[in-house]
């Protein structure tokens, strides 16, 4: 492991091996190849090494690829930049180097943020397999529960209490009938929900994300408070989704952090 030093062309880190005074290294990321420097207190640093030659002899090298200058030369013969163009090519390598390390960042945060939004998409298939298979069970249920019921009188009482209440026959029949309608229509407006804010997540993955973890979440509570044995029942998947979830959010903050630094960073480095 060497020390990391800061490279004077980009401000990146460059990872230094035996560091001593005049050692030259090259950024792995804007190429400029800089000069260490140790000071008095031992604390090195990384110089232009064109500019440390320039100091010397404003004259003697190109300040864009190093090729040695003959007096009075106003432009390298090896590459054609000019001596006073020292300041631009250093300017143009940050500028390259700066937008590099922001792809590569924005990348990695948008890559969590893209297997969130896969998680979305998976939450609207599971919401319509399940309601399509609850609610199927739920029709045959029904139609047993109604056949129960043959023979009674819409206002005749039911002999048992449901739920600590006394419902007449009429009224158990409206229930049954409901319930199965009730699952399609919650399970299947859940996939609608989830599936949009997929779509959403494409092009805009914070919130997108973040609204899809809420309402996740509200659905879980819901649901064990209606029916508290629901709560752990497949509590593996419920504990992946979340995880996925928060996952995509941190990387989606951390790309827009990322971005946004290193867009300052670029401006910095066009002004400098």
């Amino acid at each position: 492991m060497g020390v990391p030093l800061v490279c004077p062309g980009c401000s990146g880190s460059v990872q230094v091996a035996d560091v001593h005074e005049g050692k030259e290294v090259q950024c792995a990321e804007c190429r400029t190849i800089g000069v260490v420097r140790v000071d008095q207190a031992g604390a090195a640093r990384l110089v232009v090494a064109e500019a440390a030659v320039a100091a010397a002899n404003p004259e003697a090298s190109c300040a864009a690829c190093g090729e040695r200058l003959a007096p009075g030369e106003r432009f390298c013969p090896k590459c054609g930049a000019g001596v006073s163009a020292a300041g631009e090519v250093l300017r143009q390598r940050r500028v390259k180097a700066v937008a590099s390390r922001t792809r590569r960042a924005a990348g990695a945060g948008r890559k969590k943020a893209m297997t969130a939004s896969r998680w979305i998409l998976v939450l609207s298939i599971l919401f319509t397999i399940g309601g399509t298979v609850l609610g199927i069970m739920a029709q045959r249920n029904a139609a047993q529960a109604l056949q129960n019921l043959e023979g009674m009188a819409d206002d005749e009482p039911y002999p048992e209490e449901i739920a600590g209440k006394v419902y007449t026959a009429g009224e158990l029949r409206e229930k049954i009938r409901a319930e199965p309608l009730l699952i399609f229509v919650t399970n299947y407006g859940l996939a609608i929900v989830m599936f949009g804010l997929f779509l959403w997540s494409r092009r805009a993955p914070l919130p997108a994300i973040v609204t899809a973890l809420c309402v996740y979440l509200v659905i879980q509570a819901l649901g064990a408070v209606v029916d508290p044995d629901t709560a752990l029942k497949g509590i593996l998947i419920k504990i992946l989704v979340i995880c996925a979830l928060l996952s995509g959010i941190k990387g989606a903050l951390a790309a827009r952090a990322e971005a946004r630094s290193e867009e300052e960073r670029a401006e910095g480095a066009a002004s400098a």
